[in-house]
């Protein structure tokens, strides 16, 4: 998929902060529930999820910090997460 946007950056000062995830990232857990629970939770089987953000910084522009990798694995070491 390829688009363009105008709403997903913060500027601060002279500095512009975006979010690397940018639409991809959600606000809320989806195992949290205000209602009882009616069935319960199916994991299915194993599977592994990418998703792959390639952003293109015009020219006369720089990096100046970028997001630090980060890996959350469970005690049992059933799930865990990647950010790379």
């Amino acid at each position: 998929m390829k688009f363009s946007a105008d709403n997903l950056i913060d500027k601060i000062g002279k500095k512009m902060i975006i979010n690397p995830m940018l639409f991809l990232n959600k606000n809320s857990n989806e195992f949290d529930q205000t209602e009882a629970r009616k069935y319960p939770i199916d994991f299915l089987s194993p599977y592994t999820k990418v998703k792959k953000i390639i952003l293109e910084i015009p020219e006369g522009y720089s990096i100046e910090e970028m997001p630090k990798n980060k890996r959350i694995v469970t005690e049992d070491k059933e799930i865990e997460y990647s950010y790379a």
